[in-house]
């Protein structure tokens, strides 16, 4: 049984691997070209005093291929950073396999160099972390972390030792389980999980990373963002998939996709639960200052399809903002962004299911609004030298939503939308330009 478990994941890395890389890259077929210079191998990790330096010497001395294993148990640690790691980083299951802070791990302790901490920050590599709890110390630290920490898990091309990868990282999250803790007014981890780092070199000078990131079957709770995946050039992100989404609960921003270029993102079959003044997903690719400037070649796409918005205290479901269009119109590389087949389900302090601005192309099809809101759906624009045009609106249905303003709202800068309404409900406040309303439902259409 052992041996199946260890051959089941290599064969998930080889799988990663083969799924998101196309280069010359770590491959398990590349290992067993060279198996007479190395083999992957297994390392058990049991806890103990120093989990710390434990986890170090298994990171360090891993091969390609490897798979670190932790047994059932807690483990305590303070900031762990691996470099180029290719491998598993595996538990005993969620709930059997604990990793949490030691009470050596203080943000005060690198505040003053410019950074927080990450509980296991990972430079480079690839990487299959799979079974196991990352959890905020169950102890009472308001004494000895007097600001937030940072995020438990963090992938990135810089670290704080001064490491940097400029080559492809791949990283596949499976079935973890992210238990924060509130901290005074803030949270103790700020974050889940991350790749946008906030120990910055000068302004401007962060440079966008080259990886390919799949989260599923993971839970979050209890982080003001669950999910930050942001600063990624030329990529993949996959939060969720068909029947293997992640769940996220008592998030202020459950997922944070910000300054993605050319990037493929896939958010599907998730559930946010979104607290009050939160909401469940932030897509927006106004570019950070902390980054230094790069064109982008190909049109970043993003599919949110059959998730489950539940805001019967949250303020909105999905944002989405293409200020690149702004920006650097001469670009001419809009997000093309389809949202598909998803559940909002509203309460009296819900914004709008949906809200879009700055977009060109934007397709909004076959999703369900129920419950109370101001708006089901909001198409605008922010600035006056642009307009949210050329989008589609059709078969969602909006008769089990109650809205004080409209089910749909097509602002002044909203231009050449066409709208075609399926199902009785609220009405269609259209005051945009050139704008087609097709009701087949019975919808009116109140002209401004």
């Amino acid at each position: 049984m052992r041996t199946l478990t260890r051959f089941l994941l290599l064969a998930a890395i080889m799988a990663l691997a083969a799924a998101c890389e196309k280069e010359e890259s770590f491959t398990m077929e590349g290992i067993r070209a060279n198996e007479s210079k190395i083999s992957a191998q297994e390392i058990v990790i049991y806890p103990g005093e120093n989990d710390t330096e434990a986890l170090l010497n298994a990171f360090n001395n891993a091969l390609p291929g490897s798979v670190i294993r932790l047994v059932e148990g807690v483990y305590q640690i303070s900031m762990i950073e691996v470099n180029n790691f290719s491998g598993a980083f595996v538990g005993a299951g969620k709930g059997r396999t604990i990793i949490t802070a030691h009470r050596s791990m203080c943000a005060a302790g690198t505040g003053s160099k410019g950074l927080n901490n990450d509980l296991i920050r990972f430079v480079g590599g690839k990487i299959f972390i799979s079974n196991m709890t990352l959890q905020a110390p169950s102890w009472s630290i308001s004494s000895i972390v007097k600001e937030p920490i940072g995020s438990m898990l963090g992938f990135y091309n810089l670290g704080f030792q001064g490491a940097s990868s400029k080559n492809q990282m791949n990283v596949s999250v499976q079935n973890v389980e992210f238990i924060g803790k509130q901290l005074n007014e803030g949270y103790v981890f700020t974050t889940a999980v991350r790749t946008l780092p906030d120990y910055l070199p000068p302004l401007g000078l962060l440079e966008h990373a080259h990886l390919n990131i799949s989260i599923s079957k993971c839970s979050f709770r209890n982080f003001y963002i669950g999910a930050d995946i942001s600063l990624i050039s030329q990529g993949r992100i996959n939060l969720g998939a068909l029947l293997a989404g992640n769940h996220f609960t008592d998030c202020a921003i459950p997922a944070m996709l910000l300054d993605n270029l050319g990037t493929e993102i896939n958010i599907i079959h998730n559930t946010f639960n979104i607290k009050e003044t939160g909401f469940g997903v932030k897509l927006d690719n106004t570019p950070l200052s902390c980054a230094q400037w790069q064109p982008q070649t190909t049109n970043t796409v993003c599919n949110i399809e059959r998730n489950v918005f539940n805001m019967d205290a949250g303020k909105l479901g999905i944002f989405i903002h293409d200020h690149r269009r702004f920006e650097f119109p001469k670009e001419h590389m809009p997000m093309q962004v389809g949202v598909r087949h998803n559940q909002f389900n509203m309460g009296p302090s819900t914004q709008a299911g949906i809200i879009s601005e700055d977009q060109n192309g934007l397709i909004i099809r076959n999703n369900r609004f129920t419950g109370k809101a101001n708006l089901g759906v909001s198409i605008n624009c922010e600035h006056e030298t642009i307009f949210n045009e050329c989008g589609s609106m059709s078969g969602n249905d909006f008769c089990q939503g109650n809205f004080s303003t409209a089910a749909i709202y097509l602002g002044k800068r909203a231009r050449d939308w066409t709208v075609t309404t399926l199902t009785l409900g609220d009405c269609v406040m259209n005051e945009g330009i050139n704008c087609s309303i097709i009701c087949q439902g019975n919808l009116p259409s109140l002209k401004p």
